[in-house]
């Protein structure tokens, strides 16, 4: 199984920042094989961070997976490994 990862762009002053630092560190401790990146849009010149249009933005395994806070519960829909990958 690839390794997965979550790309979390942040801007200082964002209502919604805190809340995504808070969401990082929660995937961290429960999905520790899950690599966790929290950014500024300015701090990364991929074509990822230029599709970043507000804040907070999540991107899971390279594709847009969330404009603005998700739930813990949709977090864990998208990280959880599915049956078949389990086994």
């Amino acid at each position: 199984m690839e390794a997965r990862r979550l790309d979390i762009y942040i801007e200082e002053g964002c209502i919604g920042s805190r809340r995504a630092e808070d969401l990082a560190d929660w995937v961290r401790s429960r999905f520790p094989a899950v690599e966790v990146r929290v950014m500024k849009p300015g701090d990364d010149s991929s074509d990822q961070a230029s599709l970043v249009r507000a804040t907070p933005t999540y991107f899971l395994d390279g594709k847009q997976f969330s404009l603005g806070n998700p739930s813990p519960e949709e977090l864990t829909a998208a990280l959880a490994p599915s049956r078949d990958e389990a086994q």
